[in-house]
């Protein structure tokens, strides 16, 4: 066997040689938030509106024009060609947020029209703008799209919004308006959005909050609101009188029956309040010649001990008492807590936002005072509120105490109607004898079997909004 072996020597040798542009593939394009040729939104959205190309080459020449109905860039309808494109079109294009690729840009180039998408509005009448794009030439390694000349619509609607003012949301001296947003970006028209009030339909003062504040009770408005150059339907709306608590000042009472001092010839006094009424007729009404204190004596009663500053001479004393018939010097036969209440169906609805009043409580065997108001809506508590006191309190404020009457938002559609307000000695109804603090024997007006003591003075309505 023959071999024979001869070196083989291998060499690299680089080619040089120009490819015609033509032959490099021709401009594709992508297109991005059209379908079917077409972009629908609302004013206020912010979609994309973006024709993306991709070269082998520089981009050598784009052409385009705009015919858009939007009345703000009108100014914009002409023919473009960005190779011999002014400086000022330029400018003016950007300015109206278009971004525009460059002469010589190659990889992926895009016309953007987003931003200026997002700025488009429509028309107040409700019909639709159409803002039409037409893309004529785009050319890149002496070649140009495949697609021949295009047309894009961007469609422009109104947003749609409501507004509208519940009873909830409405007080003496203000309201809040609710907007509802159904179609546009909700976010962009809340910030957006301005709220208009009137009295006469006429002369309208704006306000960028929609809690409307500093108006006048018992007055009817007129309120809507704007985004742009859209207008909601009005919605009226009155804000709640003021009601004041008759009697408030709890000086107008009188004995209804009976009478304190008399053993013979009285009852023991029942005590009555003009526009309030008490537990009183618990106290035994059929005791014809026995008005001893320990069984026929009011747990609701008048005393002088008023608040500090008070424009009269009389506060309520409300007692959780021992009494009736058949009671003895040294034990009662029944006992209760008594109570002042005042129960007001009113013909004009209001809305208070609490109670104010003075106050003193002496409780009995870790007693709680029942202080409570209760606002209605018919047969549906709407609003209420309550003070159980635990602790002794020996003198009146110098400025007294608010009770707070929370509303339940699940109710904002109801008018308030009603106001029951209860005033009551405490829950317990453990008493002791008390033979001080007013009481000197069987004969005097005190009842003799105490336990937890109320006093209230100057009741009023408050209405801080």
């Amino acid at each position: 066997v023959k071999i024979n072996v001869s070196k083989v020597e291998v060499k690299k040798i680089t080619i040089e040689e120009t490819i015609p542009l033509e032959w490099l593939p021709k401009p594709k394009m992508e297109i991005e938030g059209f379908t079917d040729n077409q972009l629908v939104m609302y004013e206020s959205e912010t979609p994309t509106a973006k024709f993306k190309f991709n070269l082998s080459s520089g981009l050598q020449e784009l052409k385009f024009s705009l015919n858009f109905a939007d009345e703000t860039y009108k100014s914009l309808n002409k023919e473009y060609a960005l190779s011999t494109l002014s400086e000022s079109d330029r400018q003016a294009l950007t300015n109206a947020g278009v971004v525009l690729p460059s002469i010589g840009a190659k990889g992926d180039v895009s016309l953007d029209f987003s931003g200026l998408a997002a700025k488009l509005t429509g028309a107040t009448d409700g019909s639709s703008l159409d803002n039409v794009i037409t893309l004529a030439e785009v050319k890149a390694n002496n070649r140009v799209l495949e697609e021949d000349e295009q047309t894009y619509t961007i469609q422009t609607h109104a947003p749609e919004f409501s507004i509208k003012v519940y009873p909830g949301n409405t007080w003496t001296k203000q309201f809040t308006a609710n907007t509802e947003i159904t179609k546009g970006n909700a976010e962009v028209i809340r910030e957006g959005m301005t709220f208009e009030y009137s009295t006469n339909g006429s002369n309208w003062t704006s306000s960028k909050d929609s809690l409307i504040a500093g108006l006048t009770p018992g007055t009817a408005y007129q309120v809507r609101a704007k985004f742009g150059n859209h207008v909601t339907e009005v919605a009226e709306v009155k804000t709640y009188p003021v009601i004041e608590l008759e009697n408030g000042n709890l000086s107008d009472y009188s004995i209804v029956r009976g009478e304190d001092g008399d053993r013979w010839n009285g009852h023991g006094a029942q005590y009555e309040w003009t526009n309030w009424t008490t537990l009183n007729e618990l106290t035994t009404p059929n005791c014809p010649i026995t008005s001893y204190s320990y069984n026929t004596r009011s747990g609701t009663r008048p005393v002088s001990d008023v608040r500090p500053k008070a424009n009269d001479n009389t506060a309520v004393w409300i007692i959780t008492i021992g009494y009736g018939y058949g009671g003895t010097n040294n034990s009662p036969n029944k006992t209760t807590p008594s109570e002042l209440v005042y129960d007001k169906t009113w013909e004009n609805a209001t809305r208070p936002t609490g109670v104010h009043f003075w106050y003193k409580y002496a409780p009995f065997k870790d007693d709680k005072s029942d202080i409570s108001v209760v606002v209605y809506s018919g047969e549906q508590i709407v609003g209420s509120g309550t003070l159980q006191e635990t602790q002794t309190i020996s003198s009146y404020t110098q400025e007294g105490y608010t009770l707070n009457i929370v509303y339940g938002s699940e109710y904002k559609q109801l008018d308030p109607d009603r106001i029951l307000l209860t005033f009551k000695s405490g829950f317990n109804t453990e008493v002791e004898s008390r033979e001080s603090g007013g009481l000197i024997n069987s004969n005097t007006s005190n009842p003799k079997f105490r336990g937890s003591e109320l006093y209230i003075d100057d009741v009023s309505l408050v209405y801080d909004k």
